[in-house]
């Protein structure tokens, strides 16, 4: 039997738009070789986009569509699970509030805590 990874890295996407939100890592269920994805989660990383492009998943597959010029934020559930680049990419496209650092402090602080 394989080594299996404590973390799996899924490439998630919004539910009414497909557009690409970012990567998402989350724990790996070390118990079965069945890798359980959060909603909205596919293991296929998107293509990488031109300027004025970017990616959406749709029918089970990436697409790159024209930017429409709207910004799109994506829901957060657990700012703890947040990846670094998750963050920067929001940081990037304006979407990063104040509001979402204070609870990534609080949820990460509440996260470190517990260990």
């Amino acid at each position: 039997m394989s080594e299996q990874q404590t973390a799996v890295v899924g490439y998630q996407y919004a539910p009414d738009t497909g557009r690409y939100i970012g990567p998402y890592e989350f724990p790996n269920n070390l118990d079965k070789e069945d890798i359980h994805l959060p909603p909205n989660t596919v293991l296929d990383a998107p293509p990488e986009a031109p300027a004025g492009k970017h990616p959406c998943y749709t029918d089970g597959a990436w697409t790159l569509r024209i930017e429409s010029g709207a910004t799109m934020r994506p829901v957060i559930d657990n700012y703890a699970l947040l990846t670094e680049a998750t963050v920067e990419l929001m940081k990037a496209h304006g979407t990063w509030t104040a509001e979402d650092q204070a609870a990534r402090e609080a949820a990460t602080a509440g996260a470190s805590d517990a260990n």
